[in-house]
C-alpha cells in the first residue's frame, strides 16, 4: 500500500500507510522495529516526533483519516498513550510547539485546532476560510505558519491566531521550512525555491526552476551559523533529490549552488 508520510525524531524513522499501520525502523543499527496499528480509523496521513533540545525523540504523534491523533511513547515498547478527538475528516498536518506542551493541526475539514497535550484535547478551533495544506511552529513557538494554496500566513499563538503577515505566491506551495524565526523557506510546484523575510512579507531569494517538476518536500541537512540552512536538500515529483549549498546565495534572483 501506498506511504502516505515520513517522520524521523533520533534515529528513529516511521512512516505512515494507507493500509491503516505505522512502520517503525531504527537507522541507526538498520533494524526494522516492526508496525503498529492505527487506533483511529483509515490511512495514516501525518507523523510528527517530539524531540527534547538534546535530541531524544520522546513521543510520537500519528493523524488519521477518521480525524483522530494518536499519541505514542516513541522507543522501549512504543505504548500507544491517548487517542484525541476533534476533527470531523482527515487530518492533513501536524505541528509540535518546542515545549511539548502544545500542538496544532489542520485537517480536510477546514479547521485549525490547538491542542493541550498535558489534558490530552483541543482547548481552540477555528474555521479556515480554505483547507489548509500544511501547518508549522516557528523556531521559538511564539507564532506559526499556514499554507492554504498559494498563500502562505504567519499566525501569533496568542490572541486567537492574529495574523502577523501574509506571503503571497504565484503557484501553489507544497512545503517550507525554516531555520531562523524571521526567514522562510518555500518550494512550489513549479520547481521554485523562494526565500521570504517575514518581517518585511517579500522574497529575499528566488531560485526559479530549481527542480524541472514540483518540489515535494525540503530539509535542512546542515544548520548554518546564519539564517539559512547550510546546505538544503530538496526532492521532487520526478523522484530527483538536490543538496544546495545556501552559503552560495547572492543578490536577490541568484541561485544557490546544487
Amino acid at each position: 500500500n501506498a506511504v502516505k508520510c515520513l517522520a524521523s525524531g533520533g534515529y528513529f524513522m516511521a512512516s505512515g500507510g494507507a493500509d491503516d499501520q505505522v512502520h517503525l525502523y531504527d537507522m541507526k543499527h538498520g533494524k526494522d522495529l516492526g508496525f503498529l496499528m492505527n487506533p483511529g480509523d483509515g490511512a495514516v496521513p501525518c507523523i510528527e516526533f517530539y524531540t527534547t533540545p538534546t535530541g531524544v525523540p520522546t513521543h510520537m504523534f500519528s493523524g488519521s483519516a477518521d480525524g483522530s491523533i494518536a499519541i505514542w511513547q516513541a522507543g522501549g515498547a512504543w505504548e500507544h498513550l491517548k487517542l484525541m478527538t476533534g476533527h470531523r475528516a482527515s487530518v492533513t498536518a501536524l505541528t509540535l510547539h518546542p515545549s511539548g506542551r502544545l500542538a496544532l493541526s489542520v485537517a480536510h475539514d477546514s479547521t485549525l485546532r490547538m491542542w493541550d497535550l498535558a489534558k490530552g484535547r483541543s482547548n481552540y478551533s477555528a474555521k479556515l476560510d480554505q483547507e489548509a495544506d500544511a501547518v508549522a511552529f516557528t523556531p521559538s513557538g511564539d507564532s506559526y505558519v499556514l499554507t492554504c494554496g498559494p498563500k502562505v500566513t504567519l499566525h501569533s499563538v496568542g490572541g486567537e491566531g492574529a495574523l502577523l503577515a501574509t506571503l503571497p505566491h504565484a503557484r501553489r506551495v507544497l512545503c517550507l521550512t525554516q531555520q531562523s524565526e524571521h526567514v522562510l523557506l518555500t518550494g512550489l510546484e513549479d520547481g521554485s525555491i523562494n526565500v521570504w523575510d517575514v518581517r518585511t512579507s517579500t522574497p529575499q531569494y528566488t531560485l526559479e526552476r530549481a527542480h524541472a517538476t514540483r518540489i515535494r518536500a525540503m530539509k535542512p541537512v546542515t544548520q548554518g551559523t546564519g539564517p539559512l540552512p547550510e546546505l538544503l536538500a530538496t526532492a521532487a515529483s520526478d523522484g530527483i533529490v538536490k543538496m544546495w549549498d545556501m552559503r552560495m546565495l547572492g543578490g536577490q534572483g541568484n541561485a544557490g549552488s546544487p
